[in-house]
């Protein structure tokens, strides 16, 4: 005779998970785990357990991008030179407007730990 297969509830898959209850609640509520449900309680296979967890894992993706240049390229000035751009100072922030229109705002902190924001 075939041994039943083994079948977790929700406390020890919520454990298992490192989850709460209403987090397993609620994959079965949004049928993004496949369950078996006894009357009111809910039983689940380790192995469709397995499928789920395999199903939402994150492939791995190939090297990451550099990040975009934070402005254009420099333009060349009135004389034809193009000047280098130069790193903004800690807590300036450099904004291109759609108009084309540049603004920079200035923050930092005070004392109580609060951000405080002003356009110089």
């Amino acid at each position: 005779m075939d041994a039943l297969p083994e079948l977790w509830n929700v406390d020890h898959l919520a454990e298992y998970l490192d989850a709460t209850k209403s987090f397993v609640y609620r994959l079965t509520r949004e049928h993004r785990i496949r369950y078996i449900k006894f009357g009111k309680e809910l039983r689940f296979r380790p192995d469709d357990v397995a499928a789920h967890l395999e199903a939402e894992s994150v492939p791995i993706s190939g090297p990451v991008a550099a990040p975009a240049a934070p402005w254009p390229a420099a333009q060349p000035g009135p004389s034809g030179v193009v000047s280098p751009r130069r790193e903004l100072p800690l807590g300036v922030r450099r904004h291109v407007w759609p108009s084309g229109t540049v603004t920079f705002e200035a923050s930092r902190h005070d004392a109580a730990g609060r951000r405080r924001v002003w356009s110089p």
